[in-house]
């Protein structure tokens, strides 16, 4: 149900259902965040979110919330937001009210109280999805930190430097077992990549990490090879993926391991069969052809939201090793083409 179908639903009673800090945590009580209409009633809002979300309202508590002031973009002027309502639903034990369709529950961002500079505006992922607690120390390597530099020591590329000190995960990309089903163990976090991992064991007792797809839960089974089925998380060539299907961890050349379609929230579309090649249309809407004995992964990279996260301060970029960019036309005129003036 999308915020617009909610309102609908409710007359206009229940506007959203609020994805906060505190929101997540109370929600192991049974209790939810809602923003209502102004005018709505404790008993008015009790009978629409039964209404609209098919469970038992034991209590309602409501309070009007203070709209703060904002600035309007590129001008001093500042304007008054205006005052909003919440309304905290205490439902029924074992019940429970779902999320606004486009922000799924193991997806959705968290926001925080301003009770700092950096976290007034601050968005991260909920991170509920993960359930490795530490990596696989034989899957991981250290990475080197080279602060933009070549092997002379100069500056090749500009704004890097600095960093928490990282382990990337080794994935992978050429899903080397044919033939052989695997179990998903665990979903996990991998610092240096924007898409979650997935811990697979094949039935010989081998481990591995691999892209996570949109979908791919712990304990399910996921297999590589010609005779996969076409199923989430399934490796197989691209002339057996049937037309319409979407696609990611697509390998350019046969066997060089995948390519294409590695981020978080991409996947291509399989368009279109001709002999030996497949069309394919790209995240960017391009159409490209592959060779059809070129393999890929069914389904889209997951983490989808992490486009979204806001990091809240010039801090956070610092930890994630990016220096801070200067314009050109601030430096000196022989530090830059456009400099002095």
């Amino acid at each position: 149900m999308t915020k617009q179908e909610l309102k609908e639903k409710t007359n206009g009673v229940i506007l959203d259902v609020l994805i906060t800090e505190k929101g997540s945590r109370i929600s192991a009580e049974n209790r939810y965040p809602l923003e209502v209409a102004r005018d709505a009633r404790k008993p008015m809002i009790a009978e629409m979110a039964e209404k609209a979300f098919g469970v038992h309202v034991l209590k309602v508590r409501t309070a009007n919330m203070k709209g703060g002031m904002r600035y309007v973009r590129g001008t001093r002027r500042a304007v008054a937001e205006p005052t909003w309502k919440k309304a905290i639903v205490t439902v029924r034990a074992g019940e429970r009210i779902e999320l606004a369709e486009g922000r799924p529950e193991n997806m959705a961002l968290k926001k925080y109280k301003a009770r700092s500079c950096g976290m007034r505006f601050r968005e991260s992922a909920t991170f509920e999805e993960i359930t490795e607690k530490s990596p696989v120390k034989r899957l991981t390597k250290a990475v080197r930190k080279t602060a933009g530099r070549n092997n002379q020591g100069r500056i090749t590329v500009r704004h890097r430097g600095g960093g928490a000190k990282q382990r990337m995960r080794i994935v992978d990309f050429k899903r080397r077992k044919e033939g052989v089903e695997a179990t998903v163990k665990d979903i996990a976090y991998d610092p240096t990549r924007s898409a979650y991992l997935a811990l697979i064991e094949y039935a010989d007792g081998e481990k591995s990490y691999i892209l996570a797809p949109e979908g791919l839960k712990q304990g399910m089974k996921v297999m590589n090879g010609a005779k996969a089925e076409a199923t989430v998380g399934n490796c197989l060539p691209l002339s057996q993926i049937p037309l319409g299907l979407t696609v990611h961890a697509i390998e350019l050349v046969p066997g060089q391991g995948a390519k294409v379609a590695r981020s978080a929230g991409n996947a291509c579309q399989v368009m279109a069969r001709d002999g030996g090649r497949v069309t394919l249309k790209m995240p960017s809407g391009e159409v490209r052809i592959f060779d059809g004995r070129c393999r890929a992964c069914v389904g889209s990279v997951g983490n989808k939201d992490w486009g979204s996260i806001k990091l809240g301060k010039a801090g956070r970029k610092r930890y994630l090793g990016i220096r801070p960019t200067v314009r050109g036309v601030a430096m000196n005129p022989v530090d830059h083409p456009m400099g002095g003036g």
